[in-house]
């Protein structure tokens, strides 16, 4: 989750605060802007390191790609300084161009890239509109340095597909979902922070893992998941601009290169192994008095 928030200082009200993103990612090809605004508040008054960065954030999320928009509230709970909650849900609106929306009689059906290319051009994408409801606790910890975090997203989406199919390629997971079924995604960093020149530089390892029903498959079909993946990257976030006052807080830049350690399409069966995943992006954070 790439928005960067503004703690409120205890002694404060309640807090406006806005972020917008753009973020754009090749392997696969992907382009998004993001404005998240809404009101942040501390829970409570603490010295602890353990406890001192705590807050509720109430938030309402629009996000635009060349396909699609999306809406929806976040909500972000963060009860102790090592414990951060996210809950969102957001409506979904596909415009039926490019290579999205498309989806399929079977998880075992090929989403090669290739594939929905070939299908875009025969005309096999359409409209549609999905909801996505997701629950992600995190475990963040400082030592010195040292920042440790862990992040399990639980992902349910529900779409209305043509007659005949069962699941759809959804474009965050990279990966074919059924509508009703679960999606979990594990994110953990390892990453050492310079903090005086507010720059994160470590590794990254993410395992998306869709979940299928038996009826994700046609009769007569292995009921197999092949639909798993997990990569490995490189990461760096550098905020080279930071006041302390004014609207405009932050400005974060954000980038990260790797590669897959697993994917049924991208370790050579459609996309080389080699090619890396890339993803660029800057965030604009802002905060005004309630």
């Amino acid at each position: 989750m790439l928005f960067v928030a503004v703690a409120a200082s205890a002694d404060e009200p309640p807090t406006a605060i806005v972020a917008e993103s753009l973020f754009g990612r090749v392997n696969p090809l992907g382009l998004e802007d993001a404005l998240y605004a809404g009101v942040q508040q501390r829970l409570y008054r603490a010295g602890h390191a353990a406890l001192r960065d705590n807050f509720i954030s109430s938030v309402a999320v629009i996000r635009a790609s060349p396909s699609a928009v999306k809406v929806g509230p976040l909500v972000e709970l963060q009860p102790l300084s090592l414990l951060h909650i996210r809950f969102a849900a957001e409506m979904t609106r596909w415009f039926g161009v490019f290579t999205s929306f498309q989806s399929f009689g079977s998880a075992l059906d090929d989403d090669s890239d290739s594939t929905l290319y070939k299908l875009a051009d025969q005309h096999r994408n359409y409209a549609a509109t999905t909801i996505h409801v997701g629950f992600a606790p995190r475990l963040q910890l400082q030592l010195g340095p040292i920042v440790l975090r862990d992040e399990l997203s639980v992902d349910w989406y529900t779409a209305t597909l043509r007659p005949g199919d069962r699941v759809f390629y959804e474009t965050t997971a990279d990966a074919l979902v059924e509508p009703g079924r679960l999606t979990l995604t594990n994110i953990a960093d390892l990453l050492w922070s310079w903090s005086r020149r507010r720059v994160y530089l470590g590794l990254e390892y993410v395992l998306i893992h869709p979940f299928y029903s038996d009826g994700a498959y046609r009769a007569g079909e292995p009921h197999l998941n092949l639909n798993s993946s997990q990569r490995l990257l490189a990461l760096a976030a550098w905020s080279f601009y930071h006041r302390g006052a004014g609207a405009l807080r932050q400005i974060t830049a954000v980038a990260q290169i790797g590669w897959y350690l697993q994917h049924r399409w991208r370790t050579g069966q459609d996309v080389a192994a080699g090619i890396p995943f890339l993803l660029g992006g800057l965030v604009l954070s802002m905060q005004w008095p309630h």
